[in-house]
């Protein structure tokens, strides 16, 4: 086999490197799956001046947003699904009405806005990929009378932006849909007598201890 030969299979071979390897560095940011809190189960159930409660924990990890996941926990925050039926003979604010408590204990839960901003993915942090844009992609060969040479292919000015791009609009997107399912189901709404509603509440530093809801 001849080096000419010998240095184009190289050539192949990395490029198939790259080929499988790129998807890899490109799947860094990931999509958000909707929680759905309506299709939960719910198995904590208690009842309060006529408010039947019940909570899901672990939404996050159980929807599998690992990124979303890992987020919370770093920040200390507990995101719930909480579900709220009201039997009081009259509409009740949630907001207004009524207070948690979380081991027997007066407890206030996270602004959505603070919930959505401490558990969101890191979007400018996939600018660091442009590092990779000084890469280039180099061949060597032999000519028929012995000369060396060698072809230089600025491969890193393709992959950089691409996985910038690429991560980064990810990232948003998960970001702007997480944030959208957030703002869907908040407490700030009045809930109708013999109505049942979800939401999704965050909570600090509460581990997994019990959650009730009364009137004040």
């Amino acid at each position: 086999m001849n080096s000419l030969t010998q240095t184009n299979m190289n050539a192949k071979f990395r490029f198939v490197c790259l080929f499988f390897v790129l998807p890899f560095f490109m799947s860094c940011a990931s999509s958000y799956k909707p929680i759905s809190p309506e299709t939960l189960e719910y198995h904590n159930h208690s009842t309060y001046d006529k408010i039947e409660f019940s909570y899901h924990y672990d939404v996050l990890t159980e929807s599998k947003n690992k990124k979303y996941a890992k987020h919370e926990l770093k920040n200390n925050l507990t995101l719930v699904a909480v579900k709220i039926t009201n039997h009081t003979g009259h509409d009740i604010n949630p907001m207004t009405d009524a207070v948690f408590y979380i081991d027997n204990k007066p407890a206030y839960f996270v602004d959505q806005r603070i919930t959505e901003d401490k558990i969101k993915q890191g979007v400018p942090i996939y600018l660091l990929y442009l590092l990779c844009s000084p890469i280039t992609f180099t061949t060597s060969s032999t000519s028929i009378d012995g000369t060396p040479t060698s072809n230089s292919f600025p491969i890193g000015l393709i992959i950089g932006p691409a996985l910038t791009a690429t991560n980064m609009i990810v990232a948003g997107t998960a970001n702007k849909n997480f944030k959208e399912e957030i703002e869907q189901y908040n407490l700030y709404r009045q809930v109708h007598d013999g109505e049942t509603i979800y939401a999704l509440v965050a909570f600090r530093d509460i581990g997994k201890d019990e959650i009730s809801l009364r009137l004040k």
